[in-house]
């Protein structure tokens, strides 16, 4: 069972502050375990529940599986979500700014 807690990202409460110091998502709760990032949360999920895996079964499939994830986390994340969604979603809803769409299309090419 799973319960989903929408938050801001970077603003959040005192409480989120506790189990995410940084105030960043995803944070996963597991019993007593708090593991904050993706990347870090991917790799709890194997370890702690191996069976189905999430990752494939070859040493070579796997090495392009985690290549894959980890250019999403650095390039796709900084590509789109924060200069695209960020000048979309989160600016507006954080700061009060306006929906910069431009900045979204731009950031799409």
């Amino acid at each position: 069972d799973f319960e989903i807690d929408p938050i801001t990202p970077f603003y959040g409460n005192d409480d989120f502050a506790k189990i995410s110091p940084v105030r960043r998502i995803p944070v996963l709760i597991d019993g007593d375990a708090v593991v904050n990032d993706s990347s870090v949360i991917a790799q709890y999920l194997e370890e702690k529940y191996p069976a189905p895996s999430i990752l494939p079964a070859t040493p070579e499939a796997r090495a392009q599986a985690r290549w894959l994830e980890e250019f999403a986390d650095s390039r796709l994340g900084d590509a789109f979500v924060w200069k695209g969604f960020g000048a979309v979603v989160v600016a507006p809803a954080v700061f009060g700014t306006p929906r910069d769409i431009d900045a979204f299309k731009r950031h799409l090419e």
